[in-house]
């Protein structure tokens, strides 16, 4: 297990976020990857919740839950790539930028 962990850290420093999304994504449907709640935190923290209920699901504090459901855009209890991508560089822009941005917009 700290094997897996240290690989894991590795992944998420050092590598692009689609190879971060695949390796963490755990459902396919129609051939496309997406994570479920447990596999985006868990692509996020390196430390994420090992709590589990009765079905071996990993239980998200309520932050957890309210960061993904901002982050699953359609509500389908999934996140697609296409909104992880979006939320990650969200979180990447300073937040400076944004003041900016409003400020000319405005």
């Amino acid at each position: 297990e700290r094997v897996v962990a240290g690989y894991e850290n590795r992944i998420r420093a050092f590598s692009s976020p689609e190879k971060i999304f695949q390796y963490f994504a755990s459902e396919k449907r129609g051939g496309e990857a997406f994570m479920t709640p447990q596999d985006f935190m868990r692509s996020l923290t390196p430390a994420a919740s090992k709590e589990e209920k009765g079905d071996g699901k990993v239980l998200l504090s309520p932050a957890a839950q309210r960061l993904f459901s901002l982050v699953d855009l359609n509500g389908d209890g999934l996140v697609s790539f296409h909104e992880y991508l979006f939320f990650m560089t969200l979180i990447s822009v300073p937040q400076h930028k944004f003041r900016l941005a409003f400020a000319v917009a405005g």
